[in-house]
């Protein structure tokens, strides 16, 4: 299947208002930085869109707004050229391999037949594609790392036991992904906790459909419901919530991110500019969270928190 590869290139600066305006166009993409392969040069921020006909034919009102949106003088970079699916595969390959952070493996599909898996190792099967989060971007990593260590905080204990009670004992969801991408952290803490349950939540109904192809890649589709929905429309309350969004996202979804939070749960965080993330734990903290860890790599902060227990708390 043919389909249009649009490359726009910004300052660093701009990629924040830059992906927002993405997101709110509902257009795949992916964005690549010093922390991910195929890297821009420094300073510099990449957008890869990959568009169908109907999308293409917005391209010329799209630039418009991205020159609207920088309007300090420094360069735009856009490429485009049309490709085809297989072509993207194959160009992908060339970057993309078996990626291992802490006991979780991220295995693409041209690899899983050669891969053996390490003792206690959690493998996922992804190969890159039209979302967000396989690994390659640096705010992916600490979600994992972050998922992969949870058992080493103490106040955990209480969101690790309802995250391995039996299915049938409770059927809602204990795991919310918000932004969820291709679905990678959602996946990663079903196969971490093989009786919970999973909710993975995207505006963008592409990176649903992403998800939903991982889901069933994994095997994983009785214990995974996906969705277009608002956090706002939400009912469930969970013991694990991942927030892989971006600063000002995670200051603006604060309020509700909380609520879904059940008493004893604990919420990994990421997206997140390590100089933003004084800010963003601020206003998690205000609304009552504890703060648990915070890791950087590179410009990136990732951070856990816990929402303390009531006496008698329930759903």
């Amino acid at each position: 299947m043919q389909y249009r590869e649009l490359r726009i290139e910004v300052a660093a600066l701009h990629a924040e208002p830059l992906c927002t305006l993405l997101g709110e166009r509902l257009l795949p993409f992916q964005e690549c930085d010093q922390g991910t392969l195929d890297a821009p040069p420094v300073g510099r921020t990449r957008f890869h869109l990959y568009l169908d006909d109907a999308q293409v034919a917005e391209v010329d009102e799209l630039l418009c707004a991205v020159h609207e949106l920088v309007t300090d003088g420094s360069d735009i970079i856009v490429e485009q050229r049309d490709r085809d699916d297989s072509e993207w595969r194959d160009v992908w390959k060339q970057y993309f391999a078996t990626r291992r952070i802490g006991r979780i493996a991220i295995v693409p599909s041209w690899e899983s037949e050669a891969h053996t898996p390490l003792p206690d190792e959690i493998t996922l099967q992804l190969d890159p594609g039209r979302a967000f989060g396989t690994g390659g971007h640096a705010s992916t990593r600490l979600c994992l790392h972050l998922l992969d260590r949870l058992a080493d905080y103490e106040v955990t204990q209480q969101a690790r036991a309802w995250l391995g009670k039996d299915e049938q004992e409770d059927p809602q969801a204990e795991i919310l992904d918000v932004g969820c991408g291709c679905g990678v952290l959602a996946l990663a803490a079903l196969k971490l906790w093989p009786k919970s349950r999973a909710l993975a939540i995207d505006i963008d109904p592409e990176a649903v459909e992403v998800t939903q192809e991982n889901t069933e890649r994994n095997q994983l589709t009785a214990r995974m419901v996906t969705s277009t929905k608002r956090l706002q429309r939400i009912k469930e309350q969970v013991a694990l919530q991942f927030g892989n969004l971006t600063g000002p996202t995670l200051h603006l979804l604060c309020e509700d991110l909380v609520r879904h939070l059940r008493p004893g749960g604990v919420l990994i965080g990421s997206g997140i500019l390590t100089i933003e993330s004084a800010g963003v734990i601020e206003a998690f903290t205000k609304r009552g969270l504890v703060l648990v860890d915070h890791i950087q790599e590179e410009e990136w902060s990732g951070i856990l928190l816990h929402k303390p227990s009531e006496e008698g708390a329930g759903r």
